[in-house]
């Protein structure tokens, strides 16, 4: 998922405003440090749980635990708080590295916008199939309680809670931060909180200096679109063999390299035209975005033609040169907002190619496109595809749209003619879709309940045909009658209960977890549970890149399902609430007593922001 080569291409475009060292090898200072978290958590629950990639070789070497079927009570208590422990104490070793002066803003992921819920959805079918094939002597540590909602976040949040303030209280190098942290109930994903900070001070943090850490190459994107001029990324060098490394990146300056280095790599490099004089760093960045979220992104699945690109970017920067002259006109974003004309510039060129590169799928000789093994195999385009006369290839276009569409509309089975209703439905919430993307990166969520809910993208040159019958209006127009309506976010149990399968409801209470596995439960009976589900594995390179035809989760039943039962009892892990902020006051003096720790000399005021 993601923009591909977004990582490589930038550490070696703007070398001398990245540094990757080895932990110990370098320090810097920062006023704001924000860390979206959850990658530390994961790493610490593989670590502790021995799963992942910190799974032993010989499995018979461990036995492990889950936090509902507990054989030692004592064991997993242990182990629970272990791994609560090491989370932190790697967050405290990153602040060795980089240190803040005034702000910590810890967030963890919590109940997610819709869209991305189908791909959680996806990622943790796919998981519990995956623990189903280990040995039966060894039981398994459910990852899937990293979720918001489950008994395992409800105690990291009280466990965070009471480290924040064992820190703030106890060593004086932070006395003088304030440390927000957002938990699990607070909706909305890790790195997003963030950013919905970042824009609600913006005013008052743009002349001080900021640094994101995280794992996910998005915070690049994201870094670019909070168009803060002092920003740089902290993030562990995840090749292979670089354990203990880690890139440090300066994306302010980046920023402003980056007209520069644009211009240089677009075809017309001789050319003596340049940047627009009216195009302000903001609004290139902007226009990046674009280029990079239309080759990938975790909410769209990618265009078939865009597959096997391992330079996508390249492409996509290299594709925007040509159409907009070099960055002077075509522009694929006005005053913050996608703007169609420039759009429609930018899709004719992948109108004119989509043959050639789907064809060259097919005959591709490059060793990494080859399909590892037979169930890769892109038999649906590869039926399509053969020599003509003069010895070279063609495509039997219309042939292969008529094979994707019944492919991807599998329930419709289309044979002689393609649904031209459905083809509409299909191309308009990509585009939507696509819109939806980009202002969530700089704006903010547009809408919690949005999603596209086919398992397969358009092919491009039905796509482009849609978006050709706009203009700027009425894109707008149908965007806000159809993704900018009332919505707000799911309870943290509503996402339990769309993204587990069945083999984790037992992290949900019991009368919840009975909507995932009772036969009398509507969303059971409508088989959005099922035992068995395909995966698309057609065209793709690796695992990870199929396709998995789950069916889209019904909120209107889950709802009505959730409904029945929400009033009969309360938990405090499925209550909403905001971030909370932590400062230390000398003139403060309490005594803290929890589960995770005491502090019986207290100096640290907790407010609800």
């Amino acid at each position: 998922m993601g923009v591909p080569g977004l990582s490589s291409w930038l550490y070696y475009k703007f070398k001398r405003h990245v540094t990757n060292f080895k932990k110990g090898e370098f320090t810097a200072r920062t006023d704001c440090m924000y860390f979206d978290a959850n990658g530390l958590l994961h790493k610490a629950a593989q670590m502790v749980f021995k799963y992942g990639a910190y799974a032993p070789k010989n499995t018979s070497e461990v036995v492990l635990d889950t936090s509902e079927v507990v054989l030692d009570t004592t064991s997993y208590e242990q182990k629970l708080f272990r791994c609560f422990e090491l989370f932190f104490e790697d967050l405290k070793a990153v602040l060795k590295i980089v240190t803040p002066k005034t702000l910590l803003y810890i967030a963890i992921d919590g109940p997610a916008p819709v869209a991305k819920q189908d791909q959680q959805r996806q990622r943790r079918f796919i998981a519990a199939e995956e623990r189903l094939k280990k040995s039966a002597s060894l039981v398994i540590f459910d990852s899937n309680c990293i979720t918001p909602g489950t008994q395992f976040m409800s105690n990291l949040t009280r466990y965070t809670q009471f480290a924040v303030r064992r820190l703030i209280n106890s060593f004086p190098e932070y006395k003088n931060l304030e440390v927000i942290f957002s938990p699990p109930m607070c909706p909305g994903e890790g790195e997003h909180k963030i950013m919905d900070y970042i824009r609600k001070t913006k005013n008052i943090l743009y002349k001080q200096t900021h640094c994101m850490y995280g794992p996910d190459a998005d915070l690049i994107m994201l870094c670019f679109a909070t168009h803060l001029p002092h920003i740089t990324l902290l993030k562990e060098d995840q090749r292979e063999g670089q354990d203990g490394y880690y890139y440090h990146i300066n994306m302010g300056e980046i920023r402003l390299d980056l007209p520069k280095v644009l211009r240089l790599q677009y075809d017309n490099v001789k050319s003596a035209t340049r940047f627009s004089s009216k195009r302000s760093y903001d609004e290139i960045s902007d226009d990046f975005l674009i280029q990079g979220f239309f080759v990938g992104n975790d909410f769209l699945p990618k265009i078939q033609m865009f597959h096997h690109l391992h330079d996508g970017l390249r492409f996509m920067i290299e594709t925007y040169g040509k159409t907009s002259k070099n960055g002077t006109t075509n522009f694929l974003t006005i005053n913050g907002k996608l703007n169609i004309d420039g759009f429609k510039k930018f899709l004719d060129y992948f109108v004119q190619e989509e043959q050639t590169y789907l064809i060259n799928q097919i005959i591709t000789t490059d060793e990494r496109k080859q399909p590892p093994s037979e169930k890769y195999v892109n038999k649906t385009l590869l039926d399509k595809v053969k020599k003509d006369a003069k010895g070279g290839w063609t495509i039997d276009y219309e042939g292969y749209r008529k094979a994707y569409y019944k492919k991807a509309w599998k329930d419709k089975e289309p044979t002689f003619f393609i649904d031209q209703a459905e083809l509409f439905r299909m191309c308009r919430d990509y585009l939507l879709t696509f819109v939806w993307i980009y202002d969530y990166y700089v704006l903010g969520v547009p809408s919690w309940t949005w999603r596209y809910s086919y398992h397969h993208a358009p092919l491009m040159k039905d796509f482009a045909n849609y978006v050709y019958t706009l203009d700027q209006k009425k894109l707008e127009d149908i965007y806000k009658s159809n993704v900018l309506v009332p919505s707000v976010p799911v309870s943290a149990f509503e996402q339990l209960i769309a993204v587990l399968p069945p083999a984790s409801a037992n992290l949900l209470p019991k009368e919840y977890s009975e909507i995932l596995v009772s036969k009398n439960s509507e969303l059971v009976k409508q088989g959005f549970y099922p035992e068995n589900f395909e995966r698309d594995f057609e065209g793709k390179l690796k695992e990870h890149e199929a396709h998995v035809l789950l069916p889209f989760m019904d909120y209107n039943i889950l709802h009505k399902e959730y409904k029945n039962i929400v009033s009969k009892k309360k938990y405090n892990r499925n209550t909403q609430t905001g971030s909370y902020s932590f400062k230390y006051n000398s003139k403060y003096t309490a005594s803290f007593k929890s589960d995770m720790g005491n502090i019986p000399s207290l100096h640290v005021e907790k407010k609800n922001i």
